[in-house]
């Protein structure tokens, strides 16, 4: 099924339909309309941004009778344009599962082996929380306390809890999402580019470079919108991955590489653009530094030793760079695909230089320089803002800040722990121990890897607090469980993420005892501060209201304003760069990094071979002569949520490992049928064969976060 098709076939859900809003809208009204409209008919209809996922589409959830009967699209909203996907479209099914979280939980059988949970009250919870935490305070100090979030801003109060007992042990998915493309953009051009999550102006470009993503699935409104400007003739389209996507199956040219050899690929291009002299000469002459030592390292790196590494055509890379450095504004569009591999960071670097050094940085249809909504409070959380932060010898104790100081420490960037040096901390005491978790919409068990040996240092803890909405895997280990509001129960300023506009909404009645994560640690914060523990005075919040108060108030809205204008949008400005130059040490876009000098690394890019490959460990890649690459995404799910939900697991029932059809007769397979997939020093795992002459005879596509609800806990199934 197109999965286009996807954003509309189930908007039949009760009320009307978007045929109707459509129809509406073409007659000349506006969404406010047809919200009076539906109130007439007994439907209130909260205007607000979608949570599903981290796109923050804009939707109009329909509530009859205090209840969710429908969610749609909102066309008058700039990030989706009225379209949705089913995750958002089936919000309800969230909402009223039979099996959602919906009071505290105490464990009462053993943690790990005999899942059993008792209904408490708030009361009771929040005090065995406040005396395990106190116990493991006294015992080995506030920074045996780590904490693992699902990503900022949205979870950012648990991070000013956990800080404000004297912890900066903060971990999150960053690790394995955008944080090495994050790295390298601030190394390279002093702040935090956005070129990984939302910079590049798909909208404004002639060329459009799509780089490890599969946006069709995993960011359906971007993919929505490069699909049909590439059907319209409107742009060129580029897209480097091992697998053939839709995307990919209509690009100009598709870069079909080895996974892991993208910064050799992004060299090789880089190569073309400067000795063929495609650079923006004025550009680099003004505003970038290091361009001397940049081509001198690009000699290494020729179309023919991309091409052998890269296993793709050199003319192919070649025309690639051409059409990227002539056929302008060009914009990049990359996302995980280069953020989990040894050249993360590399692979990244050459992405900023690409846009840098063809002057495709800060204009219409090139990669936006951050830009927040003026005043407001937003994205500055992601790193959590400086007046946040420990002070310096608290926060440069935070496990990983000696060996990764760009990443952990007080001068870094992410401002985060190291998520493998926190898992020996746990296992092993190293550098100090960690005895006691709290995780907050993160399923840690199955996102992370090393699975079994997160299992048994989970279980192994002194104490675990876990905020969800469901039991997962990671939720059996835990101690106390508090159910989380979903964003249509709480309320929330949305399109945090999306500069060009800021929305509001009423919203439902919790269900069962549901609050607000953000209140659950700003009620835990005065528990504990009663008890004499908080060392740090961050949370001045006495509800979460006025935590959003808090975050308008430079930008001269307050939320009634927010709720009576719905949506708010600012104009975008180019070229901010020309009033305070770029937030490096000089001031400029650092082809060659400084920073990554001063703390001993190689300040220019490189291409580093994988580990395990055919040729790092050819005698390995006898017995194990597949490459695997997890980046394989369903629209119907995020991450390792939905596998609960009928709806999506009648579309996607099982995880499937799509291989080529050479590869599946050399071993017997057919397609359908169930498979083992095992690699070095793991556990293999079983998964369903679906054959595809899409992808190179030695490499297979994956999906990850696969577990089972209905399997027998606590692994279910992991």
């Amino acid at each position: 099924m197109s999965w286009i098709k996807l954003f509309f076939e189930e908007s039949g859900k009760g009320g009307t339909t978007m045929k109707e809003l459509k129809q509406m809208l073409d007659a000349g009204a506006t969404v406010k309309d047809y919200m009076a409209e539906m109130t007439t008919r007994g439907v209130k209809i909260l205007r607000t941004s979608c949570e599903e996922c981290y796109m923050q589409c804009g939707c109009l959830v329909h509530v009859v009778n205090g209840r969710v009967t429908k969610n749609e699209g909102d066309p008058e909203h700039p990030m989706n344009r009225g379209e949705l996907c089913p995750k958002g479209i089936n919000i309800a099914d969230v909402l009223y599962h039979p099996n959602r979280l919906l009071y505290p939980m105490k464990r009462t059988g053993k943690k790990g082996d005999d899942p059993k949970w008792q209904r408490i009250p708030w009361d009771e919870a929040n005090g065995i929380i406040a005396d395990s935490l106190e116990g493991v305070i006294r015992k080995y100090g506030p920074t045996s306390i780590c904490c693992v979030i699902d990503g900022y801003p949205k979870y950012v109060m648990t991070v000013l809890f956990l800080r404000s007992l004297g912890s900066p042990n903060v971990m999150g998915n960053t690790s394995i999402c955008e944080g090495p493309g994050t790295v390298a953009d601030c190394v390279t051009m002093g702040g935090d580019h956005p070129r990984f999550s939302w910079g590049g102006n798909i909208a404004n470009a002639k060329t459009v470079l799509c780089v490890g993503t599969q946006a069709d699935a995993s960011h359906p409104p971007h993919g929505s919108l490069i699909l049909k400007r590439k059907r319209a003739g409107e742009i060129k389209l580029l897209v480097a991955d091992p697998l053939c996507f839709p995307l990919a199956q209509v690009a100009d040219i598709h870069l079909q590489l080895r996974p892991g050899t993208d910064a050799a690929l992004f060299l090789s291009m880089l190569h073309v653009i400067v000795n063929e002299g495609l650079y923006d000469k004025d550009f680099v002459d003004r505003w970038c530094i290091g361009f001397d030592k940049l081509k001198e390292r690009v000699q290494q790196y020729p179309p023919e030793k991309g091409a052998e590494i890269c296993w793709i055509p050199a003319d192919d890379i070649i025309r690639a760079a051409r059409i990227y450095a002539t056929e302008k504004p060009s914009c990049v569009y990359a996302r995980n695909g280069i953020n989990q591999q040894v050249n993360s960071v590399q692979s990244n670097r050459c992405l900023s230089i690409l846009a840098a050094i063809t002057g495709n940085v800060d204009i219409p249809g090139g990669n936006l320089m951050e830009k927040g909504f003026p005043g407001f409070i937003g994205r500055d959380l992601f790193r959590c803002r400086r007046e946040w932060l420990l002070p310096r010898e608290i926060e440069n104790k935070a496990i990983g800040a000696r060996n990764y100081p760009l990443w952990c420490s007080y001068d870094g960037f992410i401002h985060m722990a190291h998520e493998p040096s926190v898992l020996n901390a746990m296992l092993y005491g190293d550098p100090y121990p960690v005895r006691a978790m709290i995780h907050n919409a993160n399923n840690i068990v199955i996102t992370n890897p090393d699975s079994r040996k997160w299992w048994e240092a989970i279980k192994g803890l002194d104490f675990t607090l876990s905020i969800e909405h469901f039991i997962t895997p990671t939720i059996e280990l835990a101690d106390i469980v508090l159910p989380a509001a979903t964003w249509v129960e709480r309320g929330w300023i949305g399109s945090e993420y999306y500069y060009q506009a800021k929305s509001v909404h009423d919203f439902i009645e919790p269900l069962g005892e549901t609050r607000d994560e953000k209140q659950m640690m700003i009620d835990l914060y005065q528990v504990m501060k009663d008890r004499g523990l908080i060392k740090y005075e961050l949370i001045p919040w006495k509800t979460s209201k006025e935590w959003y108060e808090f975050r308008l108030k430079g930008s001269g809205y307050t939320l009634e304003d927010l709720k009576e204008k719905q949506i708010i949008l600012t104009p975008v400005k180019y070229k901010v760069y020309e009033e305070n130059g770029f937030r490096t040490p000089s001031g400029k876009l650092e082809l060659y990094s400084s920073l990554l000098e001063k703390h001993g690394y190689d300040p220019l890019p490189f291409y580093r071979e994988p580990p395990q490959s055919p040729y790092n460990t050819p005698e390995l890649a006898k017995k194990y002569p597949l490459i695997i690459s997890t980046g394989l995404r369903k629209i119907v799910y995020f991450q390792t949520g939905g596998r609960n939900l009928q709806w999506a697991r009648k579309r996607v029932p099982d995880p499937c490992v799509e291989l080529h059809p050479q590869a599946a007769k050399e071993r017997g397979i057919q397609d359908g049928d169930w498979v083992w997939i095992e690699a070095p020093n793991a556990r293999r795992v079983k998964m369903r064969a679906k054959l595809t002459d899409a992808l190179h005879p030695k490499v297979v596509e994956a999906p990850f976060a696969w577990w089972y609800p209905e399997e027998k806990a606590p692994e279910h199934g992991c």
